[in-house]
Parts: structure tokens; C-alpha cells; sequence
């Protein structure tokens, strides 16, 4: 028994399918929506089965990277709402019953994104340059550094427990206020933006400050938003 594995949903006068993709794409249609699927066995991809299933890393890894040259391949030719990984309905009808559930919210969704772009801004900072601009510039932690250099051991240590806490302060202010300058620039040109979970930076010398999505009006090619 086959069970249908949503990708993403478009506009049924927009309609393509893409020529060549790596598993077998149609289109279920109800109203002014269509969704695209592919056929998929029930015994393997039930949320039982599913549960199981995202415990193999190699298997998730497998599957992640086909759903999102899945996604790439439907965006080539058009707008979309790309549905999460995993998406699954049991029949024909039901995908048709959800579709037109939600009928007015996803097309006033596609009305947003159709005509635009959507990038994918993460800003980081390089720790210790901002750790050096930050002592460099506030007066507080020089003259904690001036009085832990002309204090004993003990007495040091302490004005250094200060020093350390004045200065993460200090730095996490100031990389929330560059991030917020670059949002409020970057949000004068754009239509809309989703504020995401920050990445994890690449390693200690790296401080991650944003993670955003933006929708820029464009003359050419498509974007996606999550529905």
C-alpha cells in the first residue's frame, strides 16, 4: 500500500513539473492549489516506521538530500511552499482535504513570495577581534586591567572575575547592536523576513549573531517560503 510524501505546494496555474527529477513526481490539484507528491510505501514511511527510520544517519542523510534536490528542481520552474521532511498523507483524497482546508492561507502565503527571491543572511563575528575592540574602547575595563596589574594575587583574581563578566557584556551588546543595524539596513529593500535559529558557528573563534531569511523583490527566478 502506497502512502503520498508531500514536497512543497504551488499554484495550479503555475503548474510545472520539473523533466528530470530522482523520484516520481505528480501533482494532486484541489481548487486553486496543487501539491506535489510522490508515491511512497506505506510500510516504510508511517510515522512508526519513520521514527525508526531517522535514527540511521545514513539513511536521513540520504533522504534530506533527495527532498531538497527535490525542492531545487520544483523551484527552478516555480514559486513554491516547501513542506518539512517527512511530510506524509495516506491517500489521494486526504491531500485534496488539507488543500483545500488551508486553501486561503497558502495562497495568500505564495501571493507574498511569487516575484521574489529569498537569501539566507548569517552574520558571525571573529571573537577575538571583538573581544580586542571592546578593551580597547571601554574605560571600565581599562582601569580593571590596571588595578588587576597593580593588585596581589588574590585581590587580582577577583577584579579579573569582574573584568571577565564586564567584558562578555559588553560584547554581547555590541554584536546585538551590529546585527540589528544590519537587519534594519537590510529590512529597507526587502518585503518580508523570518528570523531563523542561530547556526552554530564553525569553531571557538567564531561568534554566530544572526541567522535570517529575507524575500527580495526580483525580475527573475522564484523563492520559496516554509508553509
Amino acid at each position: 500500500m502506497n502512502a503520498y510524501y508531500v514536497f512543497a505546494i504551488g499554484k495550479a496555474e503555475e503548474m510545472r513539473l520539473p523533466h528530470k527529477t530522482a523520484v516520481a513526481l505528480s501533482a494532486v490539484q484541489a481548487g486553486e492549489l496543487v501539491a506535489f507528491v510522490s508515491q511512497v510505501p506505506l510500510s516504510e514511511f508511517s510515522e512508526e516506521a519513520l521514527r525508526e527510520r531517522v535514527q540511521d544517519p545514513v539513511w536521513l542523510e540520504r533522504m534530506v538530500l533527495l527532498h531538497q534536490t527535490v525542492m531545487n528542481a520544483l523551484l527552478a520552474e516555480q514559486s513554491i511552499l516547501p513542506l518539512r521532511f517527512g511530510t506524509i498523507y495516506h491517500d489521494e483524497t486526504r491531500v485534496q482535504q488539507w488543500l483545500a482546508e488551508q486553501q486561503q492561507a497558502y495562497l495568500a502565503k505564495l501571493a507574498q513570495v511569487t516575484g521574489c527571491r529569498e537569501w539566507g543572511v548569517k552574520l558571525y563575528a571573529n571573537s577575538a577581534l571583538v573581544a580586542a575592540h571592546v578593551t580597547g574602547a571601554n574605560e571600565r575595563i581599562a582601569t580593571l586591567n590596571a588595578q588587576i596589574a597593580s593588585k596581589a594575587a588574590g585581590a587580582a583574581y577577583l577584579l579579573q572575575k569582574q573584568r571577565d563578566r564586564l567584558l562578555a557584556t559588553e560584547i554581547e551588546a555590541m554584536c546585538d547592536r551590529f546585527a540589528q543595524h544590519c537587519h534594519t539596513t537590510l529590512s529597507e529593500s526587502i518585503r518580508a523576513s523570518q528570523i531563523n535559529a542561530l547556526s552554530p558557528a564553525s569553531d571557538a573563534t567564531e561568534i554566530a549573531l544572526s541567522n535570517i531569511a529575507y524575500l527580495s523583490t526580483s525580475t527573475a527566478g522564484h523563492t520559496s517560503a516554509p508553509a
